[in-house]
């Protein structure tokens, strides 16, 4: 296991929080070895590869069942929307929770979660929360109460 892997066992991120997209690099799952190097628990997102093939599942090619669980991505690449209904659909259908990155305005936070994202990263939490409570999607922490 490579220094990295170490890190992120002794920090106890195989609960099934999400590991940064390169994960499988980083930690040495990709090169070969077992991806369940670190824990059957360990939630990971792919890199551009698995994103690229699940975007095209959206457009009908064939992909088999991912071995990811989530994707972590930005709303679009290069000027090219990631996420849209296709890749939702193809999201939904594999099984694949799709979070999206950095979102700040609220009207696209608006269009995200009406097409059915599964969690967005904001600089903004302020106004992401209130827009969920607007909505009546608001779930406190219970551990907060």
């Amino acid at each position: 296991m490579r220094p990295g892997g170490c890190a992120l066992g002794r920090c106890d991120h195989t609960d099934g929080r999400c590991g940064p997209g390169l994960c499988r690099v980083v930690f040495g799952c990709a090169d070969g070895g077992d991806p369940g190097l670190l824990g059957p628990d360990l939630c990971w997102s792919p890199a551009h590869a698995g994103v690229g093939a699940l975007w095209l599942a959206g457009f009908g090619l064939p992909l088999p069942h991912p071995d990811f669980a989530v994707v972590q991505v930005p709303p679009m690449y290069r000027g090219i929307p990631v996420v849209a209904r296709r890749f939702m659909a193809a999201a939904t259908r594999l099984g694949v929770d799709v979070q999206v990155w950095t979102v700040n305005e609220p009207d696209q936070m608006v269009h995200l979660l009406d097409i059915g994202v599964g969690a967005i990263m904001t600089d903004w939490p302020r106004v992401l929360r209130d827009l969920l409570q607007a909505r009546g999607q608001w779930q406190p922490d219970p551990s907060r109460a």
